[in-house]
């Protein structure tokens, strides 16, 4: 009897890397390659048996996608596959293309397939009658791994009674030769400001529309981060807008933003991030406009004029009421109880006074 063991794809490993003895294979110094299912292969003069097992290589760059197929229409092509092992991680896929035309040196193009977990890729907007080569790379936090086969597919040609539209039933623009291809341009111009004066959390948000994209875009997503990953702050946003208002920003953080333009299958690459911190009233204090502070003066003269109307106006009656009491009883002074005591003593007289008054003249 004989023993045999190899990999399911029919290679076996190097000498330099494997050592079998008897029913026992071992692989040394692991790679990426050495992933894959082996099988292991008992043979004599009557028959045999076979027995896999699956030895898995983690922590690596993701393998080659496989099984890529390609579906076309006058301008559309559909790309699927079937994914290879990820090495341990989440991965996903850039789909790179060009034309096939002999004799020119075409450019490969690339789109990031969204979303991240698909294994299938529409491309709009693409010449007619024109054979393009497709290839799918993935991709993992480790980096790029391997590429699929390169598939060879061509578009119809034109036909009237059938022309295309894209799955929103809106007619394609103008081919544009030296474009892109398949996407939607991102906005531009981005910025952020407060939505009033005094207003510490609500923002706006504003852009320009892209004055050209490949496709008709259907909505915007704004995105933003702090210190994390991305996330989304506003989605569906429709395509005829140019602003957006935010009323939820915490005082005090440095925020960025970023945009991206959405098609019925794909979106844009993202448009340049901006950032803002919102203020923080604690940290910068009370700022007072030159109009506060007239305001505070105009009012602080306006009292003082007021204390000043009010004394004067006391004095006047004051003075009115004195004068009226001295026109109704003319010069009568009056006395209070000890006052007419000290008069009453100092008007006593003696019986002798009585009798020799004296009489002056």
């Amino acid at each position: 009897m004989s023993l045999l063991s190899i990999q399911a794809d029919g290679t076996f490993p190097s000498a330099t890397k494997s050592l079998q003895d008897g029913g026992n294979l071992t692989i040394i110094n692991l790679g990426k390659e050495d992933h894959g299912t082996y099988e292991c292969v008992a043979k004599n003069l009557v028959t045999s048996v076979v027995t896999t097992a699956l030895l898995i290589i983690e922590l690596t760059t993701p393998h080659a996608p496989y099984n890529v197929t390609v579906q076309t229409t006058q301008t559309t092509a559909k790309i699927s596959w079937l994914p290879g092992y990820d090495g341990g991680y989440a991965q996903h896929y850039v789909l790179w293309y060009k034309i096939d035309r002999p004799g020119s040196n075409e450019v490969w193009r690339t789109l990031r397939v969204i979303p991240l977990d698909t294994n299938s890729f529409t491309l709009y907007n693409l010449h007619r009658d024109t054979t393009y080569q497709f290839t799918v790379l993935s991709r993992n936090k480790e980096g790029d791994g391997y590429f699929s086969d390169i598939i060879s597919a061509r578009t119809r040609g034109f036909d009237s009674s059938n022309d295309d539209t894209n799955i929103g039933g809106y007619p394609y623009p103008p081919e544009k030769p030296q474009g892109r291809g398949g996407g939607p341009s991102p906005p531009y111009n981005l910025s952020v400001s407060p939505a009033g004066e005094g207003s510490l959390e609500a923002l706006v948000l504003s852009w320009k529309k892209p004055t050209y994209s490949e496709v008709p875009i259907t909505s915007y997503v704004i995105q933003y981060r702090t210190v994390g990953p991305w996330v989304p702050l506003a989605t569906g946003i429709s395509s005829s807008s140019t602003s957006y208002k935010w009323s939820a920003a915490s005082h005090g953080v440095t925020y960025f933003f970023r945009m991206f333009s959405y098609s019925n299958s794909t979106h844009s690459n993202a448009s340049s991030a901006v950032s803002y911190r919102a203020k923080d009233p604690l940290a910068e204090g009370v700022s007072i406009t030159e109009g506060m502070i007239g305001g505070i003066v105009g009012g602080l003269l306006f009292l003082l004029v007021t204390v000043i109307l009010a004394i004067v106006a006391v004095k006047i009656f004051n003075k009115r009421k004195q004068r009226e009491k001295a026109m109704r009883y003319g010069n009568v002074k009056y006395f209070g109880p000890k006052q007419v005591e000290a008069n009453k003593n100092s008007l006593r007289i003696t019986e002798g006074d009585l009798t020799s008054p004296q009489l002056y003249y």
